[in-house]
């Protein structure tokens, strides 16, 4: 009998050691990863999104061609929160030609349970975030543009965070339910699989990449005449809004006419 024991627990042992390197290996397993000319692409779990992400019922993979991504790309824009903020492109003109092509086959080779993860090194700075597809939207979640971190923040746009996307028609904030109310993620928006490219875009994308001698001079080299009293202009226009005098839409209408009466 005490043979017999002996036996089994030799038998037993054995095999934990010959399964424990395989449960190891698949635990430890590097996580895909391509890296091509400044973008950095990974499929990392649902899961390490956080747990509102987790919630979601993805719709992996999707079959997206080239052209919708170069439009996805092209119609992402931000603002920076401060007084001289301006809605910029996500991404250069120049830079969609070389970024869409890997992402549209990162979202083709999705797996349920898996995000898309990209990460962009560009002249002005790091932009990363997260595609993923929920329905038949596409998500996009951003934790830096152009080398501005997201900083999460309860309090209001202004007070808080150094950017916020803005989105245009066919696209969407996502916002969270919480117990206390709503949120609105101003880093996350959504919109529908198709997109036109306006074709002031796909020309200047063009240019650009046949000569990129003719790109524009980074931001912090321009000189802009009469900025003090832009900024004067500006401060007492936010003032009014802040007090209640003018409505958001009017602000938001004022200081755009103000803007692009200098820049």
């Amino acid at each position: 009998m005490t043979s017999l024991r002996s036996s089994r627990y030799f038998l037993g042992l054995t095999a934990l050691c010959l399964i424990l390197p395989l449960l190891t290996s698949c635990a430890f397993k590097k996580e895909k990863k391509l890296e091509k000319g400044g973008l950095t692409l990974m499929y990392p779990t649902q899961a390490s999104a956080g747990s509102e992400v987790n919630s979601m019922q993805l719709n992996h993979p999707l079959n997206i061609s080239e052209d919708q991504v170069r439009a996805q790309l092209a119609f992402l824009f931000f603002e920076e929160l401060s007084l001289m903020g301006k809605k910029r492109p996500v991404f250069a003109p120049e830079s969609i030609n070389t970024i869409a092509p890997l992402i549209a086959k990162g979202i083709r080779h999705l797996k349920p349970g898996r995000l898309l993860f990209f990460e962009w090194e560009s002249p002005k700075g790091t932009t990363s975030g997260h595609v993923f597809i929920v329905g038949s939207m596409i998500h996009w979640r951003f934790d830096s543009i152009q080398g501005m971190d997201y900083a999460s923040s309860t309090l209001s746009s202004w007070g808080g965070n150094t950017w916020r996307l803005t989105p245009i028609p066919g696209q969407a904030y996502h916002v969270s339910k919480k117990i206390l109310g709503e949120r609105t993620n101003e880093n996350w928006i959504f919109s529908k699989q198709d997109l036109s490219v306006p074709k002031r875009i796909q020309k200047r994308a063009r240019k650009l990449s046949k000569d990129p001698s003719k790109q524009s001079e980074p931001p912090e080299q321009r000189t802009i005449p009469g900025k003090k009293e832009l900024e004067q202009k500006l401060k007492f226009l936010k003032d009014l809004r802040d007090k209640d005098l003018i409505g958001e839409e009017e602000y938001q209408q004022k200081r755009e006419e103000l803007l692009n009466k200098l820049l």
